[in-house]
């Protein structure tokens, strides 16, 4: 009985791990676009600075989505170099964000702006 016990115990966290499947997906376009943001008032006049972030346009199963990149920390961590149109991309989809794994491996993170089903 202590083997099997042992034996389910070290295999448990192997057998519970739960691994998110990525599907294919194709890009359709990515933007980088900029929005005003207040940065301050000076005797009730705003001053106004411009905030880049990045819209990626995806297709994936007959749903076109388009995330938000905001390049908060990095600058050039997703650049208009990342991916061009036409380019198939593994997608891993959430609620509300999804997932572009990116060719060295590692995920982009996008939050989902729109959502769209493509009349076929």
């Amino acid at each position: 009985m202590g083997l099997g016990l042992l034996l389910g115990v070290a295999l448990l966290p192997t057998g519970c791990a739960v691994e998110k499947n990525y599907a294919n997906g194709k890009v359709v376009v990515l933007e980088q676009r900029t929005r005003d943001r207040v940065k301050m008032y000076i005797a009730n006049t705003p001053i106004m600075s411009e905030d880049p972030y990045w819209t990626l346009t995806i297709e994936v199963n007959g749903t076109r989505y388009v995330g938000e990149f905001l390049p908060e920390a990095n600058q050039r961590e997703l650049s208009a170099g990342t991916w061009k149109s036409n380019d198939e991309v593994q997608v891993r989809l959430e609620k509300k964000v999804f997932y572009v794994r990116r060719d060295q491996g590692s995920d982009a993170k996008l939050v989902i702006t729109r959502k769209t089903r493509i009349s076929s």
